[in-house]
């Protein structure tokens, strides 16, 4: 079956952003309607329906809505993220924050960081931030950190996981972290493990 309009009503996409909004506490507002369409018409070309009031139903009647939902969040969230990204943080991280984390911590001996990276795309960030924090606290001794990142695109969270990147990709990493906690692979850099 060929999908024969590629138009979303407004009925449609109300009944989208009520779904999104449910599932990921996004809010699309009225400029995302271009990209719901873009994105979503792929799924209804995959899963061979004709509009998006079919691909609705799909979503809420199909014996595979649980699957379904998890592609509909992959295709319309935003995946932008490269390492060292809007580089004045990590330079207030090193040398404001953590100094100043650390002096508490030598003064009143607590000595614990939690820090969530909530929309850590496919890695660059919370490796990123491990790696400026590792820098941060490595003449300390005693700290219980630890770094949780989350994504709501599990496709983007698998990359994460895996740790390759290409050459360009990890171009803004300084060469000192580059060699410390990268191995060079063939076309690639992967992260290395336990660093």
């Amino acid at each position: 079956m060929l999908i024969q309009s590629l138009d979303l009503t407004d009925k449609e996409f109300q009944l989208f952003r009520e779904i999104i909004y449910r599932e990921t506490g996004i809010n699309m507002s009225d400029k995302k309607r271009k990209l719901i369409v873009a994105r979503l018409s792929k799924r209804l070309r995959a899963l061979n329906l004709s509009s998006f009031t079919d691909y609705y139903r799909y979503l809420n009647e199909s014996p595979d809505a649980d699957n379904e939902i998890v592609n509909l969040i992959n295709r319309v969230t935003t995946n932008k993220t490269d390492f060292f990204r809007e580089r004045q943080h990590f330079d207030f991280l090193l040398q404001q924050l953590y100094p100043q984390m650390i002096e508490q911590g030598r003064k009143t001996g607590v000595r614990r960081l939690r820090i969530w990276s909530a929309g850590c795309s496919s890695g660059e960030e919370p490796y990123t931030l491990a790696m400026v924090t590792s820098k941060a606290f490595k003449a300390e001794r005693g700290w219980d950190i630890k770094i949780l990142a989350t994504d709501l695109d599990t496709e983007m969270l698998g990359k994460a996981v895996a740790g390759v990147y290409t050459t360009q990709a990890v171009s803004p990493v300084p060469r000192e972290y580059l060699v410390k906690y990268f191995s060079r692979k063939a076309d690639s850099y992967e992260v290395k493990p336990g660093q």
